[in-house]
């Protein structure tokens, strides 16, 4: 003889360790708004009265069969509602453990019992009431504190499709379908929709951040932006015979991975047909300014082929001397972007703007050439590239700077000195002006030096009245490459002397050189009425001597005095 077995089930213990797979306590409150849309009410009413009773009343056409309420899998909904909200029929289980002793009254009928009689399936007696319309409920013994209970009942209500009060407070319904078709459209506004696959939405152009809810109650939220909770959202209300929540207690999708790329290919189908509508009833610039925040986040980057116009803000222009990046950062030189406006095809293929990129971020043989070529003939400087696919238009139009094979003619001014800075030795030409050729872009400058490399010497090439702190940022970073510190009390020495350096090959005159060599010190106290005669030997050494004490010595001793100045001076050099 064969044994047999089949599944059963201990009924008072399953259902006791039904409480366990609530994961949210105030999960109850709403099922009972769900519970009460579903029987037609026009508004559901939550009173709290101290220390631990929860009334709930609704004006619904109320429960027929008061069985259904304690029916586990059992909703006791009509068959439209069955087929397209798909209930558990384990919402009242929630409010069964969420209290010590629940009343449910409707059409002058009335169920009172301790939750733990209908754990241990206790026969329940109904009893006679005179509350006729709808539905009450009253739970006593809630472990809910009045500040959670108040916050919850808020937080559901906000896109629920009837009124819902607490303690006569009426709480916003701002996100639900109801309400938001009602409201003015603002700016940014783009349209209400019911997208197959999805279901019925309000998508706004400015924010990204997305809201969906499930028959009204909030059931998943993608937020990009944390700052922008309270502005404006594409809000979607999910179809539910599409969308499921995760049974018992509906906190989140069933199959939430699954759904949530569902949810993002219909917004992002969704936007790809809207703009394709746009294209020829709006011009490109338009359609640029209004979608391309649009095209940039949902990766439509078939569609910014087709446009003709980018938007201006992925451009730059460098203002002053083209510098070394410090340490991931611009110094001096900074790339503002340009707000507003567009950059058309049009303009390009025309010339009438030109687009660049790779400016160097270190010299490097002659790199800097024609990044000073681009800075003064204004060309923009891509800033923003990984917005723009691979293949798209704008990157036939790209000069980019990499390319190290430029030139640079000039006449020299003066002597070949050399200057020793911390990293490597320049050497310093001076000139009125300078003449740059890359690739067959050419321009005179006498606004902008030059430095570059050549048989392992860094040239600086600068015009006359050129500030010797960008010619040292243009030659090298300062910065600590380890650590990447910036070595400003360096660059501020290095700067002083450089300055020297520059202001003595264009002063030749005696007393210039001598402001140029002692600035500020000719001002000391010490030296004023003092008649100085200085010799500078070749080596760089100074001597001086103090000719007014020779003017009040005699023939004699001005005689040895100036052959003791003489020698002083043989020996110095």
């Amino acid at each position: 003889m064969t044994a047999t077995v089949t599944l059963q089930v201990n009924q008072s213990r399953l259902i006791g360790n039904l409480k366990h797979s609530f994961t949210n306590q105030s999960t109850f409150l709403s099922e009972l708004m769900q519970n009460a849309r579903r029987a037609g009410a026009s508004e559901v009413r939550f009173e709290f009265h101290a220390p631990y009773t929860l009334v709930v009343i609704d004006n619904g056409h109320g429960i027929d069969n008061l069985q259904n309420l304690l029916t586990i899998a059992e909703s006791g909904w009509d068959e439209v509602v069955c087929n397209e909200e798909r209930p558990f029929g384990m919402g009242f289980m929630a409010a069964l453990f969420a209290s010590d002793k629940v009343t449910v009254s409707s059409h002058n009928k009335c169920l009172s019992f301790q939750r733990e009689d209908a754990i241990q399936l206790k026969p329940i007696q109904i009893e006679s009431c005179d509350f006729q319309h709808g539905t009450r409920l009253v739970l006593e013994g809630i472990t809910l504190s009045y500040e959670t209970l108040k916050g919850s009942i808020k937080s559901y209500t906000r896109g629920f499709p009837i009124p819902v009060y607490f303690d006569d407070e009426m709480f916003s319904c701002e996100r639900s379908w109801e309400y938001l078709i009602t409201q003015p459209q603002t700016s940014s506004f783009e349209a209400y929709a019911e997208v197959p696959g999805l279901g019925k939405a309000v998508f706004n152009i400015d924010s990204f951040d997305v809201e969906c809810y499930l028959l009204g109650i909030s059931i998943y939220r993608d937020y990009v932006d944390l700052l922008s909770l309270r502005g404006s959202l594409t809000i979607i209300h999910l179809d539910p015979k599409l969308y499921i929540a995760r049974s018992p207690d509906r906190d989140c999708l069933y199959d939430l991975a699954n759904s949530v790329t569902k949810i993002k290919d219909g917004i992002k189908n969704w936007w790809i047909q809207r703009i394709e509508s746009m294209i020829g009833v709006l011009s490109d610039e338009q359609i640029v300014q209004r979608y391309w925040k649009v095209m940039k986040h949902w990766g439509l980057y078939a569609l910014m082929n087709q446009i003709k116009a980018v938007p201006a803000h992925l451009f730059g222009r460098l203002e002053g001397v083209p510098e070394c990046l410090r340490g991931g950062r611009i110094s001096g030189s900074q790339y503002p972007l340009r707000e507003g406006g567009v950059i058309t095809l049009a303009e390009l293929q025309s010339g009438q703007v030109k687009i660049c990129s790779g400016f160097p971020e270190y010299m490097y043989k002659k790199n800097m050439i024609p990044a000073v070529i681009a800075t003064i003939q204004g060309w923009l400087v891509l800033l923003n590239g990984h917005h723009i696919a691979h293949d798209h238009w704008l990157h036939d139009h790209l000069i980019r700077l990499s390319d190290e094979n430029g030139c640079v003619f000039f006449e020299e001014l003066g002597s070949e000195p050399f200057y020793s800075h911390m990293n490597s030795d320049l050497e310093v030409k001076l000139c009125e002006s300078l003449v740059l050729n890359w690739q067959g872009h050419s321009c005179t400058t006498s606004d902008y030096p030059v430095v570059y490399e050549e048989d392992d010497l860094h040239i600086a090439v600068v015009p006359k009245n050129m500030k010797a702190r960008s010619v040292l940022l243009m030659a090298d970073s300062y910065v600590y490459s380890d650590e990447s510190d910036l070595l400003d009390v360096e660059l501020e020495i290095d700067t002083e002397k450089l300055s020297i350096l520059l202001s003595s090959m264009q002063h030749t005159e005696p007393a210039d050189l001598l402001k140029t060599i002692l600035g500020d010190r000719l001002n000391l106290p010490s030296a004023r009425g003092a008649t100085l005669l200085i010799s500078v030997s070749s080596t760089g050494q100074l001597v001086t001597t103090n000719v007014t004490e020779l003017l009040k010595a005699s023939d004699g001793e001005l005689a040895m005095l100036l052959s003791s100045l003489t020698q002083e001076q043989a020996k110095a050099a």
